[in-house]
C-alpha cells in the first residue's frame, strides 16, 4: 500500500505532527480538499460566468456552489431547484469551468484514506458511498470512551462566566499547564470585548481573532470609486495601505479578475470577498487558544465550552434544500440531520479528556435557555472568587458596594476586606447647568416623563444629548407584533391566518417562534374581548389614537391603544385600554412623584384634546389588558389573565356602560360589590374613582409638566435618582448607572404616596 491520506482539520494536523516524531508516509488533507478533488468544484472563472450568464447574485452563487458536487447529471430530478442546479453544473462543465482531479482519483486506488473522527452528515455519507462505488479503501478512526458526568457551571451573567473561567485557568497555569494547551470553544463575537478585558486583568495572553473587516478601511471606498475610471490595475497601484492592497490582489488572483472589465461585477465581488477578510492579529508564543469542535484534544489539553445554551449545538435550519430535495439527492432529512448533530455533539463532549462547560443565566439581556443536550450534564451554580486578580478584586468589591448602595445587599466580602483604598464614590460629579437654547417645541411622552422623574440626568442624556439606545429587543419586537394584530382585529377583513400575520411585522426566525406562541394568546384574547364588547354600550372604537396637546413650549404626545366610547348629545362617555406584553402593574400610587403616569397622561391628553373640546368627557374607566405567554401554562380559567386591570367610575349606572354584569368581575378584575345603606355599592377593595379624582389626576399631570418646563428654563438636570420607600426606582436598569458617578447623597428618598379615593389637600396625597 502506498501513501496514507489522513483526512482531518488543520488544528489536528498540527497536533499530530507535534506528537508523532519521526518519518511517516503520511499526507494530510482537509475534508474540504478531499471532496473538491473527488467530486469536483467550479473554477475561479466560474463565478463571473454564472453572474453574467444566469444573472445570479454573488451570495446566491456562493451558496449553491456547496451543492453542485452532489448533483448527478445523469439523473432526472423532480424538484425544480435541483433541475436548476443540474443546468448550472452542466453549463459549467460544457464551458470547462468545473474541475475534476482524475489523477488524484487514480492515486487513491493504490493508497489508503484514514478519516479522523469523521462527523456523520449527509455530505459525508455521500462521500463514503462514492469511495465504496469507486472501490477506494478507507477507514474511519474513532476514539470512544465510556460515558462520564460533565459539569456545567451556571453563572449569573457573561462577565461572571468569563471571570470564573479565567480564575480556573489561573489555577491551571499555577500547576504548570501551558497556555497553548488551554482552549475556549463556542466563542461568539459577544465574548471578545470581555475576553480582552479578562486577558489584561489576569495577565495571560489569548489568541483572539480580529473582528474588524478590511472593508472598513477608508481607502477601499476610494478604490471602488477609481475602478470605473482608472481600471483594476491602476486602482490597485494607487492604494497605500499594504494590508488592504495585498488582500485585494489575493481576491483578484483567486477569481482571475485581471482581464475582467465588468465594473458592476468587480465592485460586487471585491465588496463581498473583502467583507470576510479581517485585520491581521498578533501571534503570541504562548496564549490561550480559541478552539473548535472538530479538534481532537489530547490528555494534556484543557477545554472550556462557553455559553452551552439552546443554540448549542448549532442545528441546521431551513436552507436552499427542502426535505423533498434532500431525499432526491440521497441526503438525510433536516430533522434526521439535526438528530445526528445532537448525538455527535454528545460524543464529542465525551471524547474531550478535560472539559468544563459554562453558561450564563442571562445573555444579551435575556433569559439564556438550556441546551437540548442534558444527558450526563451536571449543573452547578458558581461565581468567580476574589484573590486571582487585584484589579478585578477592586472592581468586584466596588460592584458589591453598588449593590449595597442600591439594594442594601451586604456580602461577606464587604465585611472581610479593607475597602478604604477604593475611595468609593469620592469625586465631584454634580451636574453643572449651562445655557441651553430652547427649541420652539419640546416633544414629551409619558415614557420620557417617567425617565425624567426617575432621574433628571438620565432624561438629559437620553433626550437632550440623544444617547438613548433605540436598538430593538425581542420583547419590543413581540410587543409591536401583538399591538399590530390587536389594532387590526377591528377591521372587517381581519383574519388570524399566517399570511396576514406575517405581513404585520418583519420577524427573524427567533421572533417568529415566539410570535407563533403569542398567536395562541392573541386568539384567546380576541375571543374574550368579542364576548364582552358585542354587548357593550360603548359601541364605538378607536385604535392607536394619536393625540398631541401643547403646554407652553412642551408638546405632549400619546398613542392610546384603544378607546371605547359613546356619544350622547354633548356628553362623551369613554374607556381607555392599553395592551401590555410585559409585567406592568396598574397603579396610581406615586403619580405626584411622576411615576405610573401612562394612564393619567392619557386622561390629560383626552381632556385637552382640541378635537373634542365641545364635549363633556365622562371617563368610565382606564385599564391595562395583559398579553403574556403565561396564559399558555393555564389548564383552567383561561380568561382570568385577560380581565381588565385598572380603575372604574364609582357610579354604578356608568359602570354598566362597559359591563352590564360587572358584579361578577368577569370582565373587569376585582370589581366586587356589597349591600350598602342606600343599596348596592362597591367594596372598599375595588379600584374605583370619582369625577373629582379625575380632576386631581389632571392637575397632577399639569404640575408635572410645569416641573419639566422649569428644568428646561433653568437648564438644570441634576443627578437625582429616586428611592421610594426602600425601592430604588431609578438606577436598577439605568444604562448610565456606571458612568454618572452618583453618591449616596444624590439619592432622593421619598415616602410612598398611595392613591386615595376621597378628599385631597394638594393634588393626590
Amino acid at each position: 500500500m502506498g501513501n496514507t491520506f489522513i483526512v482531518t482539520s488543520a488544528t489536528n494536523k498540527q497536533k499530530m505532527l507535534r506528537e508523532n516524531v519521526g518519518l511517516h508516509n503520511y499526507r494530510f488533507l482537509s475534508l474540504k480538499e478531499l471532496k473538491e478533488k473527488l467530486l469536483g468544484k467550479p473554477t475561479r472563472q466560474a463565478l463571473y460566468f454564472l453572474f453574467n450568464k444566469f444573472n445570479l447574485t454573488i451570495p446566491f452563487i456562493i451558496n449553491i456552489w456547496q451543492y453542485l458536487p452532489y448533483i448527478d447529471l445523469n439523473q432526472k430530478y423532480k424538484e425544480t431547484k435541483l433541475q436548476q442546479l443540474q443546468s448550472i453544473k452542466n453549463a459549467l462543465i460544457e464551458a470547462k469551468l468545473y474541475d475534476y482531479d482524475k489523477v488524484f482519483l487514480s492515486a487513491l486506488k493504490v493508497a489508503k484514506i484514514q478519516f479522523m473522527d469523521l462527523l456523520k452528515s449527509s455530505e459525508n455519507i455521500f462521500l463514503l458511498n462514492y469511495l465504496k462505488k469507486e472501490k477506494i479503501p478507507f477507514e474511519v478512526v474513532k476514539v470512544r470512551i465510556n460515558p462520564r458526568k460533565i459539569n456545567l457551571y451556571l453563572t449569573p451573567d457573561i462577565d461572571s462566566e468569563i471571570y470564573y473561567v479565567f480564575s480556573e485557568i489561573t489555577k491551571l497555569l499555577e500547576k504548570g499547564v501551558s497556555p497553548n494547551n488551554i482552549y475556549l470553544i463556542n466563542v461568539s463575537n459577544a465574548y471578545y470585548p470581555i475576553l480582552k478585558r479578562a486577558s489584561y486583568l489576569y495577565k495571560v495572553d489569548i489568541q483572539i481573532p480580529s473582528e474588524a473587516s478590511l472593508l472598513d478601511k477608508e481607502e477601499f471606498n476610494t478604490f471602488i470609486t477609481n475602478l470605473e475610471e482608472k481600471g483594476l490595475e491602476n486602482s490597485l497601484a494607487l492604494i497605500n495601505d499594504r494590508v488592504l492592497k495585498q488582500a485585494l490582489v489575493n481576491i483578484a488572483n483567486r477569481y482571475s479578475l485581471k482581464e475582467n472589465k465588468d465594473i458592476t461585477f468587480l465592485k460586487e465581488i471585491f465588496t463581498y470577498a473583502l467583507r470576510k477578510s479581517k485585520y491581521q492579529t498578533k501571534n503570541y508564543e504562548a496564549a490561550i487558544q480559541i478552539g473548535d469542535w472538530e479538534t481532537k484534544y489530547s490528555i494534556d489539553d484543557y477545554v472550556f465550552i462557553l455559553n452551552f445554551n439552546l443554540d448549542c449545538p448549532h442545528l441546521l435550519k431551513n436552507d436552499y434544500l427542502s426535505n423533498p430535495m434532500r431525499q432526491e439527492l440521497g441526503f438525510l432529512s433536516l430533522d434526521a440531520e439535526n438528530q445526528i448533530i445532537i448525538e455527535q455533539t454528545k460524543l464529542l463532549l465525551q471524547n474531550i479528556p478535560n472539559v468544563a462547560i459554562t453558561k450564563p443565566k442571562i445573555f444579551n439581556g435575556e433569559t439564556n435557555f438550556s441546551s437540548v443536550i442534558i444527558e450526563n450534564i451536571v449543573e452547578q451554580e458558581v461565581n468567580f472568587e476574589l484573590g486571582t486578580s487585584k484589579v478585578l478584586d477592586d472592581l468586584s468589591l466596588a460592584s458589591m458596594l453598588d449593590d449595597y448602595s442600591n439594594y442594601g445587599i451586604m456580602t461577606k466580602e464587604l465585611k472581610e476586606y479593607d475597602l478604604k483604598h477604593l475611595n468609593y464614590l469620592g469625586y465631584d460629579h454634580h451636574f453643572k447647568s449651562f445655557e441651553l437654547p430652547l427649541k420652539e417645541q419640546i416633544n414629551l411622552s409619558y415614557s420620557s416623563m417617567k425617565t425624567y422623574f426617575a432621574c433628571a440626568f438620565h432624561y438629559y442624556l437620553d433626550y437632550i444629548l440623544g444617547l438613548q439606545d433605540n436598538e430593538s429587543t425581542l420583547a419590543a419586537t413581540l410587543g409591536t407584533y401583538s399591538h399590530k394584530i390587536l389594532q387590526d382585529s377591528y377591521k372587517d377583513d381581519f383574519s388570524m391566518s399566517e399570511e396576514q400575520r406575517q405581513e404585520k411585522v418583519n420577524l427573524d426566525s427567533k421572533a417568529k417562534f415566539y410570535a407563533s406562541r403569542f398567536d395562541i394568546v392573541l386568539e384567546r384574547l380576541l375571543n374574550f374581548n368579542r364576548e364582552y364588547e358585542e354587548a357593550m354600550a360603548l359601541n364605538e372604537v378607536k385604535r392607536e389614537e394619536k393625540i398631541e396637546v401643547k403646554h407652553n413650549f412642551i408638546n405632549l404626545k400619546g398613542f392610546i391603544d384603544k378607546i371605547r366610547f359613546l356619544e350622547e348629545g354633548d356628553k362623551l362617555y369613554l374607556a381607555i385600554y392599553d395592551y401590555k406584553t410585559g409585567n406592568d402593574v396598574v397603579s396610581l400610587d406615586n403619580i405626584e412623584y411622576g411615576y405610573n403616569m401612562q394612564l393619567p397622561t392619557y386622561i390629560y391628553l383626552l381632556s385637552h384634546n382640541p378635537k373634542i373640546t365641545n364635549k363633556e368627557l365622562i371617563f368610565i374607566g382606564f385599564y391595562l389588558q395583559k398579553v403574556t405567554l403565561e396564559t399558555l401554562g393555564l389548564q383552567t380559567d383561561l380568561t382570568k389573565p385577560f380581565k381588565l386591570q385598572g380603575f372604574t367610575n364609582s357610579q354604578l349606572s356608568l359602570t354598566k356602560l362597559i359591563d352590564d354584569n360587572y358584579q361578577d368581575s368577569s370582565y373587569i378584575a376585582g370589581l366586587k360589590t356589597k349591600a350598602g345603606e342606600d343599596g348596592l355599592e362597591f367594596r372598599s377593595t375595588a379600584k374605583v374613582f370619582s369625577n373629582d379624582d379625575i380632576k386631581n389626576i389632571i392637575a397632577v399631570v399639569e404640575n408635572n409638566l410645569k416641573i419639566i418646563e422649569d428644568s428646561y428654563l433653568n437648564c438644570n438636570f441634576p443627578i437625582n435618582p429616586k428611592v421610594i420607600g426602600n425601592k430604588d426606582e431609578a438606577c436598577l436598569y439605568c444604562p448610565y448607572a456606571n458612568i454618572c458617578y452618583k453618591t449616596f447623597t444624590d439619592k432622593i428618598k421619598l415616602e410612598p404616596k398611595p392613591f386615595k379615593k376621597g378628599d385631597y389637600d394638594n393634588g393626590l396625597d
